[in-house]
């Protein structure tokens, strides 16, 4: 744990972490906070479940804010993005209550999602920039996966409680407070006014996209995301076949908190070899992991190959960051994080889709097998392409 303290420990780690993640709180909060908004006064899981879906505009707009971040600095993007952001949040709360259309939720949704501010690509940027001499830039990184999956099960409960002490309504206030508070202490911070990136020696005319070890990370990042969202479907219909629709929670839990332990793990044990070899071998082993959920008949099970898929998952995303900060064009660093968490939105969009309509059509079986193999292709493909992530790459 000692890499860990030593992260907290250097200058300005501590309040970046602190704000980025109190800034963070609603992406494991609005989409269950908007199910529930408008299911509650619509009586339609239909228009809420459309309601939420409109998030997903995040994916297409970070990579815009990323790319602003590199050419003018992170406080001028992240504090009106936020504004932005809390006050759809709350106009979204206020029009629910006045019975307003579905058309506009789905629009203030669109635009809430659409001007989140990219503070997972701004953290790890800072990262770089304070951490990157030190030899502990990958415990960071690990530290901060591991600090999202600590957000994907405290969220929910944060959501469970002002509803159970108020109404859905409290939790999109709370995300919309929490999100402008965290993001503007985090943007005023010294460190992050004071961010300058080499956008000036980058030549704008190729993009962060032309950089195939780039192009192979968001590949990687493919399999997160339509891991996760196939998950997400997967597992709450594995509760509801089992009779125990409530274990739903239980077990998207363990998912998370395979993660955190994941994350733990690298922290603690360091690299034992390189980050492209490590990235790789985690990738084809998560298709292995997923496989047997289409055998498993008891949640205690399925809980435990949930817990296995989360420590593999945190891990990947860690060595996907460490490849990142060291492949990206130089002056493309922000921006470069913003695609890969577009990637991961996009394909958990897809993940979810495709798993819901396998489930519904062929079962939870078909559903994790199709998913296994999709996977698999994706890590194949990946390794077909590992030549390019030794481009740039020091070894760590």
């Amino acid at each position: 744990m000692s890499r860990y303290w030593r992260v907290i420990g250097a200058p300005h780690m501590l309040r970046l972490i602190v704000f980025a993640t109190i800034g963070r709180l609603p992406i494991g909060m609005t989409a269950l906070a908007i199910i529930l908004l408008v299911s509650e006064e619509t009586g339609s899981y239909l228009s809420a479940g459309f309601v939420s879906a409109c998030l997903v505009t995040a994916a297409f707009t970070l990579p815009i804010f990323g790319r602003l971040v590199d050419r003018h600095g992170q406080t001028i993007v992240l504090i009106p993005c936020a504004i932005a952001f809390s006050a759809s949040m709350i106009a979204l709360a206020l029009s629910v209550s006045a019975g307003a259309h579905i058309a506009l939720l789905a629009i203030l949704a669109a635009v809430a999602g659409a001007t989140f501010p990219p503070l997972f690509a701004s953290l790890r940027t800072l990262m770089r920039a304070l951490l990157e001499e030190s030899g502990l830039l990958e415990a960071a990184y690990a530290l901060d996966a591991g600090i999202q999956e600590l957000i994907l099960v405290v969220g929910p409960l944060l959501v469970a409680g002002a509803v159970a002490f108020g109404s859905a309504a409290l939790a999109v206030w709370f995300i919309a407070v929490s999100t402008l508070v965290g993001t503007i202490a985090f943007a005023s911070s010294r460190v992050s006014r004071h961010w300058v990136s080499d956008a000036r020696q980058h030549d704008r005319a190729g993009g962060v996209l032309r950089s195939r070890g780039v192009q192979t990370l968001l590949i990687i990042g493919a399999i997160d995301g339509f891991l996760i969202g196939s998950l997400e479907v997967i597992l709450p219909a594995f509760a509801a076949r089992e009779g125990s629709a409530g274990a739903a929670g239980f077990l998207l839990a363990t998912l998370s908190v395979g993660g955190i332990v994941g994350a733990l793990t690298v922290g603690v044990l360091g690299a034992r070899w390189g980050a492209s070899a490590r990235l790789l071998t985690l990738t084809m082993l998560i298709p292995l992991a997923v496989l047997p959920m289409a055998t498993i008949q008891a949640l205690g099970q399925m809980g435990v190959l949930a817990f296995v898929v989360g420590f593999l998952l945190a891990p990947t995303a860690a060595a996907s960051a460490s490849l990142m900060s060291q492949i990206a064009p130089t002056g493309t660093i922000t921006e470069a994080f913003t695609w890969l968490s577009s990637a991961i939105i996009a394909t958990g969009a897809i993940g979810n889709m495709a798993a819901g309509a396998l489930v519904e059509q062929g079962g939870i079986s078909t559903a994790a097998i199709v998913t296994a193999l999709v996977l698999a292709l994706i890590a194949v493909s990946a390794v077909f392409r590992r030549g390019t992530l030794a481009d740039g790459v020091t070894p760590p």
